[in-house]
């Protein structure tokens, strides 16, 4: 009996846990949480522009390709190893001071993080303490000498 009630609460804890989670789509040129708007986004020329709902830019994100030594999978269509792959180092700059963050996050999980993290309030104000953590959290140099060739 006592395994049952144990397995009975995790279970419960667990379907507790996933309500608190944010749903965050990136759709028709908008940030949606839980299907409320909290910012836009734009792409122009392989640069994508997150900004308040009143238009005021925060953040810019550059996607940059490289090539690196493949791990050992055959393709599909020739059944041979390829020799590299392709991967992306994104670049994203806070607007307000200047700050970057290297990343390989897509998108949609690097504005997650970004708004989970609280670090701009409703009306577009950054909180420099909040942005500090964030960018110690999320960047990783290492991608940033990948963009080095």
């Amino acid at each position: 009996m006592r395994p049952f009630k144990i397995l009975a609460i995790l279970l419960l804890l667990s379907v507790s846990c996933t309500g608190f989670a944010q749903k965050v789509k990136i759709k028709n040129g908008s940030v949606l949480v839980n299907d409320t708007e909290v910012y836009k986004v734009s792409d122009e020329g392989g640069i994508t522009t997150f900004s308040t709902v009143s238009g005021k830019e925060f953040m810019s994100v550059i996607s940059t390709s490289y090539q690196e030594a493949s791990a050992a999978s055959k393709t599909a269509v020739s059944g041979r190893f390829p020799a590299t792959r392709t991967s992306f180092v994104k670049t994203a700059t806070f607007l307000q001071n200047g700050e970057k963050i290297y990343t390989d996050m897509s998108d949609k999980k690097l504005i997650t993080a970004f708004y989970t993290a609280g670090v701009m309030d409703s009306e577009g104000t950054i909180d420099k303490e909040k942005l500090t953590a964030f960018v110690n959290k999320h960047n990783n140099v290492n991608l940033k000498y990948k963009l080095v060739n």
